[in-house]
């Protein structure tokens, strides 16, 4: 049951396979790690192997456990981007368990007309639990020359009595474009942020990710992102959610990196 209340989106994945490659020129259209914000190029189609050590999937902010995925990005117009994903959780050296996604996101405003970014966007995540988390996201952005900053929130409403009701993300991003081929900047993310007033917050507590974005272009279609962030504890209880063969974690700092190859066409 749980899974089936995400099958009707992931039917949509498949779209994502046989979409319509258009030869594009790299430019930075998803130059963040955890933003989704902003206007893209008609007819995107990119392919992204991502490489993270210490998600949240995988258990809480700074702990031990790697996560190899891949996600497949299709904007058919200018204002719609529908995105899927999969991947795998690793740890001690061995498999432990696989999620998957699926999201559309909606370009709303437009700063060259409403002075500011708006995109809205919603889908589904079966996670490394098999739970079906239906999600919301929202952000803004604007960039002035080569200047860019974004603003996100996402809110996921996991299918089970087991975890929070909801599960908050807030974001903060900024990047400089010092290059035609290169970003640097830096993201801070707010994850399970209802531990603030949530004493038994199933994921161990509300916990802050912070440290600098770069991205590259190399070539026409290559692209290259990564991020390395300090992990900050802001409260703390014993979780109640891990992932499937991994000990429940423990409360302390920690280190966040996430490294993705894109292949844009």
């Amino acid at each position: 049951m749980r899974r089936a209340a995400c099958l009707p989106v992931f039917a949509i994945a498949a779209l994502l396979l046989v979409a319509p490659s258009a030869l594009a020129q790299s430019g930075g259209d998803f130059p963040y790690l955890y933003q989704h914000a902003g206007r893209t190029r008609p007819n995107l189609f990119m392919v992204e192997s991502e490489t993270a050590y210490g998600t949240r999937e995988a258990r809480p902010f700074g702990e031990q456990g790697v996560e190899e995925g891949v996600r497949l990005r299709w904007a058919p117009t200018s204002f719609l981007v529908l995105e899927g994903w999969g991947g795998m959780v690793l740890a001690g050296g061995a498999y432990r368990a696989s999620a998957a996604s699926i999201d559309a996101y909606f370009s709303v405003l437009d700063q060259q007309r409403h002075q500011v970014n708006l995109t809205l966007g919603g889908g589904c995540l079966v996670d490394f639990q098999a739970i079906a988390v239906p999600r919301l996201y929202a952000a803004l952005s604007r960039s002035f020359g080569p200047l860019d900053l974004a603003l996100s929130t996402r809110v996921e409403f996991p299918v089970t009595g087991a975890r929070d009701v909801a599960d908050l993300v807030l974001g903060v991003a900024a990047s400089y474009r010092v290059a035609p081929w290169s970003r640097l900047g830096i993201e801070i993310v707010g994850q399970d942020l209802e531990g603030f007033w949530e004493h038994d917050e199933a994921e161990g507590g509300a916990k802050v990710v912070m440290g600098p974005t770069a991205w590259f272009a190399i070539g026409r279609h290559l692209e290259v992102k990564a991020n390395a962030g300090a992990v900050l504890p802001a409260t703390a209880n014993v979780p109640r959610r891990v992932a499937p063969g991994i000990d429940a974690p423990g409360q302390g700092y920690g280190f966040l990196g996430r490294l993705a190859l894109a292949w844009v066409l």
